[in-house]
């Protein structure tokens, strides 16, 4: 039985794990399992998006009662412009119904993640959710990887960023 196949009650039969890496191969992803942690890392190019061309990396980390997915930009925000990108991520994370920017101070890097219930998943289908796991966090980088890249580059502040990536969003 595949995961496209199953039924919702049939979720509760494979474990959260096993579950998980069906439908990384399924779809045809490649990535490392780290035991120990429940981890699945890896990384991929996404066609039909505006303003990331580089490989977006992936930790899908299994837990108990859900499962947790980061994607990390693939550029890293230079010391002196770390506050203001967190002005913009607060900005942006400040109407997100999903998920969330973040970033770490010390190395620059920039996060989305999400997190998953299990229930929500066992109610309504695995692939609809996993789906949203893998895509909405690639969605939202490409989103505002130009409001990024415009603070970064000291071409507008944060305000201006967020204001000119919404107008962007609103026109689509």
């Amino acid at each position: 039985m595949t995961m496209r196949n199953l039924r919702q009650d049939d979720v509760a039969k494979f474990d959260s794990v096993k579950t998980v890496r069906e439908y990384l191969w399924q779809n045809k992803w490649k990535y490392t399992f780290e035991q120990m942690t429940n981890a699945m890392r890896f990384k991929g190019v996404f066609g039909g998006l505006k303003n990331v061309t580089d490989p977006v990396k992936f930790v899908l980390l299994v837990r108990k009662e859900d499962l947790f997915s980061s994607a990390i930009y693939p550029f890293i925000v230079p010391k002196k412009k770390r506050l203001e990108i967190c002005e913009l991520m607060n900005r942006a994370n400040e109407h997100m119904i999903y998920g969330h920017f973040e970033m770490n101070m010390q190395t620059g890097k920039v996060r989305f993640r999400i997190t998953q219930n299990w229930k929500d998943m066992k109610k309504t289908g695995v692939s609809k959710h996993m789906q949203r796991l893998m895509y909405l966090p690639v969605t939202m980088i490409d989103r505002y990887a130009k409001a990024f890249m415009a603070v970064i580059r000291s071409e507008a502040c944060s305000e201006m960023a967020y204001a000119e990536a919404v107008k962007v969003l609103k026109n689509e």
